[in-house]
Parts: structure tokens; sequence; C-alpha cells
């Protein structure tokens, strides 16, 4: 697949885009290019190789770098070589997923075993005011915005009791804070 430079519009109505808040029901995007390969769908497996995923959103949401390997099946879901750079946020990893059935993942959540490796997390707090304006009038939030979060995290296990072998959060510079142990009821 391969699509470079497009652009798609999606709106109910007379609806308008607003830059700086997000609307579900009016989609502008431009500068959208989608590129896979080796993308299989078969029975009730998938597969596939995104390459590229970038698009700019007509209210001020871009995500500028999408990549992911994806495998999934009845029981399982593999989500590898994950990067990620949208709303000034970075993320890389990959996490896997086992499970009885997908309809037991989704009405059961709690019984997934998981295994889950980010090794970069970069957060931009601010970004996030495009998905829910109201966030910006929180005083937390507006204290956490004002220096860069970053981290990474590695847990495994069922979701309902997941093993976190090792997480570490930094504030800034001079803030951080580390942690493993276990969390339960994630759901």
């Amino acid at each position: 697949i391969s699509l470079v430079n497009n652009k798609v519009v999606y709106q109910v109505e007379d609806e308008v885009p607003v830059s700086g808040q997000f609307n579900p029901e009016v989609l502008f995007l431009d500068k959208l290019s989608l590129e896979g390969d080796d993308i299989y769908l078969k029975d009730q497996s998938t597969r596939g190789h995104l390459t590229r995923l970038r698009f700019h959103e007509a209210s001020g949401i871009n995500v500028d770098r999408f990549e992911l390997d994806w495998v999934i099946d009845d029981q399982n879901l593999q989500i590898s070589e994950i990067d990620i750079e949208a709303l000034g946020s970075e993320i890389s990893g990959e996490l896997s997923a086992k499970y009885t059935s997908l309809q037991a993942m989704i009405d059961q959540p709690e019984h997934v075993v998981v295994n889950l490796n980010l090794p970069h997390i970069q957060v931009a707090i601010e970004k996030l005011y495009h998905l829910q304006p109201d966030l910006a009038t929180n005083p937390y939030l507006q204290t956490l915005a004002e220096k860069p979060i970053g981290g990474y995290i590695s847990a495994n296990g069922p979701v309902r009791a997941l093993n976190v072998i090792k997480a570490w959060i930094e504030w800034g510079t001079g803030t951080s804070v580390s942690a493993t142990g276990q969390l339960y009821n994630a759901t």
C-alpha cells in the first residue's frame, strides 16, 4: 500500500474545524501518507508492516511518524517496532498479548496476559489540550506541562495483576520517580 500526500475530508452536516480543538464530526486530514508492505488478512488473522503514516489534521493534531509491525490472530496480538511521534509526544517499543479469543479479550480484558516494553516515552501534556480543551484549566496538568516528561516502562503478566518490572518517569531535569511492583485491576 502506498498513499503519498493525500487529503481526506470527513464532515457531518455543516461542521467546520476549529484550530486547537479536535472535533470528531469534522476531520480534515492534509498531507496524509500511508505506506505499508507484507500486509496479510485471512481467516481470523492479520499481519503487516506499517512503514509510514503521517498527516496534519485541521484542528492542529499532527501525526509526524507512526510505524509498526503487527501480527494478530484469535489468541495472540504482537505489535513490534513501534515508533510513534504525534502531538509533540514520542513512544517506541513493543507489546504482545495472549487471550483465549478476541471476544474474550473485549469482554474480560483483566484475563489478558501482556508483555509491554516501552523503552522511550516522551509526553507533551499541553498538546493533549487539542483533544480535550477543558484539560487546559486543570491546575495539576498546567504544572505538569511546564517541563518535559519522559521515561520508560517494562511490564508483564495478566492485566488483573500486572507485574511492573521497571518504570521510570522524569519531569524536567531534576525530578524523577522509579518503580517496580504489581499493578492490580489495571482495566
